[in-house]
C-alpha cells in the first residue's frame, strides 16, 4: 500500500473519532425534560434522534425499524404531549400491509395524551356487565369554572367493533378508553387533530383494494363472475341461426329398430335426459371458497374491520346456510382483534 493511501486512510479514522467525539460533547450538554429524553429542540437533533430510533431494532414496533421518516413524525406527535415515542410505538399499527394505510393508535394513547394535556378524567359505572346494559361516564371538572363536561358510553352490547379481546376478558377498562377517547373528540378535538383511533380507520383505497361487484352467472359448479357481455349479432346472423335451429327441429328423426326381432318400433321409449337446469335461485355458492378467501385475508395481516365490510354478503350467506363455518370463521377473527 502506498504511502498516500495509508495517510488517506488515517485521515478519514482521524475525522470519524473527531465526529465521534464532538457527539459525545453535544449529548454531555442535553438534560432530561420532565423524564422525556426525547423532545428535539431543532430540526437536526430531531433527525438526528429519528436516525437512532429507526435503528433501536426490538426496542421500537416493527414499523418503524428502518424508517426514520415514520419515527420522525412519531417523535414530533409525542413531543407535544411530552410522551416517549419509544414506548408509544407499540401501541400504534398499520390497519393493512398498504403502503397507504394510516398508523392507528390504540385508545389508550388518546387518554394518555389528554392527560398529559392536563384531563384527569373521572368515571362513573352503570348497567350490568352480564346483560351487556354496562356503560360509563367520564367527566372532567374543570377546576377554573368549576365547570362539568361529560361523556357517556353507549350500552356495552351496543358498541361495535369490539376487536380488543379485553371486550370480553376486562369490559369495565374497554369502556373507559371508548369513554376517554369520545370525550376527546367531544371536547378537546385540537388535541387530537391527525390522530387515527382504532375505530375510525380509514378504508382502504386505490386500485389494489378494489373489490368486484360484477353480478354473478348462473353457472354449475360453484359461484363465479360474470364473463364479459358477448358482441350483439348482426340482424343477418340471427336469421340465419333461426333458419338452422328450425330445420335442426323438423329434420327426420332416424327410425329406432327392436334389438331382437329388427322391426322398426315408432314409439320407442325417451333416453333418459339429464337435468341440466340452474339451481331454483339463480346461482350455488361454494361456500368454502369463500371462506378460504377470507383465511388468506387473515393471513395477509389484513384488519378484522376491512375484512368484515369487504365479506359482508358473503358471511350473512355462510351464518344461514352453514353456521358450524361460520363460527369457525368468527373465532378466527376474534384472534386477530
Amino acid at each position: 500500500m502506498s504511502q498516500t493511501a495509508t495517510k488517506s486512510a488515517d485521515d478519514t479514522m482521524l475525522e470519524i473519532s473527531a465526529r465521534r467525539e464532538e457527539r459525545r460533547n453535544d449529548l454531555a450538554t442535553v438534560t432530561y425534560q420532565g423524564g422525556n429524553l426525547f423532545l428535539p429542540t431543532n430540526g437536526r437533533m430531531l433527525m438526528d434522534m429519528a436516525n437512532m430510533m429507526a435503528q433501536s431494532g426490538p426496542m421500537v414496533r416493527d414499523i418503524y425499524r428502518g424508517n426514520p421518516g415514520a419515527c420522525m413524525a412519531l417523535i414530533a406527535v409525542c413531543a407535544s404531549y411530552n410522551l416517549n415515542p419509544i414506548q408509544v410505538s407499540w401501541h400504534t399499527y398499520k390497519a393493512s400491509k398498504s403502503d397507504d394505510a394510516p398508523v392507528s393508535y390504540e385508545a389508550k394513547v388518546i387518554v394518555a395524551m389528554l392527560q398529559a394535556s392536563g384531563v384527569e378524567l373521572d368515571y362513573e359505572f352503570s348497567g350490568q356487565i352480564k346483560d351487556r346494559t354496562r356503560s360509563v361516564k367520564a367527566s372532567f371538572t374543570d377546576p377554573k369554572t368549576g365547570k362539568v363536561r361529560a361523556v357517556e358510553t353507549p350500552p356495552l352490547g351496543m358498541i361495535s367493533p369490539q376487536n380488543s379481546p379485553l371486550w370480553k376478558s376486562d369490559p369495565d377498562q374497554q369502556l373507559c378508553y371508548y369513554a376517554g377517547r369520545a370525550w376527546g373528540r367531544r371536547y378537546k378535538p385540537g388535541l387530537l387533530l391527525g390522530i387515527v383511533s382504532d375505530d375510525e380507520e380509514l378504508p382502504a383505497i386505490g386500485p389494489d383494494n378494489a373489490r368486484d361487484v360484477t353480478p354473478a352467472t348462473p353457472r354449475r359448479g360453484g359461484y363465479v363472475y360474470a364473463d364479459p357481455a358477448p358482441a350483439r349479432a348482426a340482424p343477418q346472423d340471427i336469421a340465419e341461426a333461426e333458419a338452422a335451429q328450425e330445420e335442426e327441429a323438423t329434420a327426420e328423426e332416424p327410425a329406432q329398430h327392436n334389438p331382437v326381432t329388427g322391426e322398426i318400433v315408432d314409439d320407442a321409449p325417451a333416453a333418459p335426459q339429464q337435468d341440466t337446469s340452474a339451481p331454483a335461485n339463480g346461482r350455488q355458492i361454494d361456500y368454502d371458497k369463500i371462506a378460504r378467501s377470507i383465511r388468506r385475508s387473515i393471513a395477509d395481516g389484513q384488519a378484522r374491520r376491512g375484512i368484515e365490510t369487504a365479506f359482508m354478503d358473503e358471511l350473512e350467506a355462510i351464518a344461514g346456510a352453514r353456521p358450524d363455518l361460520h363460527a369457525a370463521i368468527t373465532a378466527e377473527l376474534d384472534a386477530i382483534g
